[in-house]
């Protein structure tokens, strides 16, 4: 008896399973519009690493704006079908530098279509956040999912958000 209800949860975990994965990933950071944030500590660097899991060419934009929203500077690139890109933000002053430096607070990452440069959906992200160890002698290093915000919000109040993010990639 103690055998035939193991066996029966278990083909009933695995009925569920794929139910379960499927919701996930949907529910998961995928999207067309992805935020973060930018340690702009001078000792520190940020990367963001996009990733496109689709089979379609997508074009992205990274938003970099201040704590109060006000925009510091784009960074424009086409990503290829399952490809990655990875943007390095350094405080300013860093040898490694390239404009937007990480004066910037937040950053907006949206994905969009080639053809009518519409919110896409299909970019994943990550940021990893290094800086110097003042205990250890050594480089820290942090990591954490990108979050994935819904392209209703994006699109909400006539556009606002994608309006806000176009301005300061296409002045």
């Amino acid at each position: 008896m103690k055998n035939t209800k193991i066996v029966a949860v278990l083909l009933l975990l695995l009925v569920l399973a794929p139910s379960c994965a499927i919701e996930a990933a949907e529910n998961g950071s995928f999207g067309a519009y992805l935020v973060g944030y930018v340690d702009s500590n001078p000792e520190n660097t940020t990367l963001f690493q996009i990733i496109n899991p689709t089979s379609r060419t997508l074009f992205v934009l990274l938003g970099y704006f201040d704590l109060a929203g006000n925009p510091l500077g784009c960074d424009r690139a086409e990503l290829s079908a399952n490809g990655m890109l990875q943007r390095p933000v350094s405080a300013e002053g860093r040898p490694d530098a390239k404009p937007p430096v990480a004066k910037a607070n937040v950053v907006k990452i949206v994905s969009l279509d080639r053809a009518g440069g519409r919110p896409a959906k299909g970019i994943v992200g990550f940021q990893r956040h290094y800086d110097p160890s003042r205990f250890w002698g050594g480089q820290r290093v942090s990591e954490s999912n990108l979050a994935a915000i819904p392209e209703e919000i994006l699109l909400e109040n006539d556009r606002a958000e994608y309006k806000k993010i176009m301005g300061v990639c296409y002045p």
